[in-house]
C-alpha cells in the first residue's frame, strides 16, 4: 500500500480535469438480475443499486457493501465508481511491517508509518489532523491529510492529455486505521469519509474456512457457477 495514496490521489487529479460535473455512482434498476465479477480471492456482487464486496483471504475474510455500481480498482483490494471519481481500499497490516518496537500500540505505529510513507512518495513535508473514528471500531482514527501544491514533478507523472497546473492544490486521500487484534491493523483508504462510514456499517468479518462463497450463495442464489 506504500504507492496507494500516489496512485489514488493522481487518479482523482485526472478526472477533475478531464470534467467538471460531479456524478454519482450510477445505480441500476431494483429488479435487475444481481452479476458478479471476480478477480483472484475477490468477488464483487452488484445487485438492488448496492455493490457487495467480498475478500477470500484467509484467515480473516473481510466484506463490506457501498451504494450505487463499483468496479474493480487496479490495486488488490481496491474498489472505485466506473467515473473514477470515488475509491475505497481496505486491507490488514501486520505488526511485522510495522515500524516501531514489539509490543506497542500498532495504531500508534501505522499512523507513524503513513505519514512517512506519504512524505517520502510526494518529497514533502505533509500536515496531518488525526481524529477518532469510532464507528469503524474502538480505537480507529481517521488521518485527514491537508492538501498539498502540485510541482512540475508531480505534473510530469500525469499520463493523461489535460495535466493539472503546477501549483494547484491537491487533496490526498482519507487514512482509517483501526485494531483488528493484537497482531493486525485495519486501513481503510478513501476519497470521501462517508464512503468509510458506509464501509464501517456493513464490515464483515468471517473466519469461515470456505470464507463467503457460501454466504454469497445463499443471499445471491445463481451467482456463483
Amino acid at each position: 500500500m506504500l504507492r496507494l495514496l500516489a496512485v489514488v490521489a493522481l487518479a482523482l487529479v485526472s478526472v477533475a480535469c478531464a470534467t467538471t460535473s460531479d456524478r454519482p455512482a450510477s445505480t441500476g434498476p431494483a429488479g435487475a438480475q444481481p452479476k458478479a465479477a471476480t478477480r483472484g480471492a475477490e468477488i464483487l456482487v452488484v445487485s438492488g443499486g448496492r455493490s457487495h464486496f467480498f475478500e477470500n483471504r484467509r484467515p480473516h475474510c473481510l466484506a463490506y457493501v457501498l451504494d450505487g455500481e463499483w468496479e474493480f480498482a487496479n490495486q488488490q483490494a481496491a474498489l472505485r465508481t466506473p467515473d473514477r471519481r470515488r475509491f475505497v481500499g481496505v486491507v490488514l497490516q501486520g505488526a511485522e511491517v510495522l515500524p516501531g518496537p514489539a509490543g506497542s500500540d500498532l495504531v500508534i505505529r501505522a499512523i507513524a508509518q503513513i505519514i512517512a510513507d506519504t512524505e517520502k512518495e510526494w518529497g514533502t513535508p505533509v500536515q496531518a489532523r488525526v481524529e477518532a473514528f469510532p464507528s469503524l471500531r474502538p480505537g480507529a482514527v481517521v488521518i485527514d491529510f491537508e492538501s498539498i501544491p502540485i510541482t512540475p514533478e508531480m505534473a510530469a507523472r500525469m499520463t493523461m492529455p489535460a495535466r493539472p497546473v503546477v501549483g494547484q492544490r491537491l487533496k490526498l486521500p482519507l487514512r482509517v486505521v483501526a485494531p483488528f487484534d493484537a497482531s493486525l491493523v485495519m486501513v481503510v483508504t478513501v476519497l470521501e469519509v462517508d464512503d468509510a462510514r458506509a464501509i464501517a456499517s456493513s464490515l464483515e468479518v468471517t473466519e469461515d474456512p470456505q470464507c463467503w462463497r457460501r454466504t454469497i450463495r445463499e443471499r445471491f442464489p445463481g451467482v456463483l457457477q
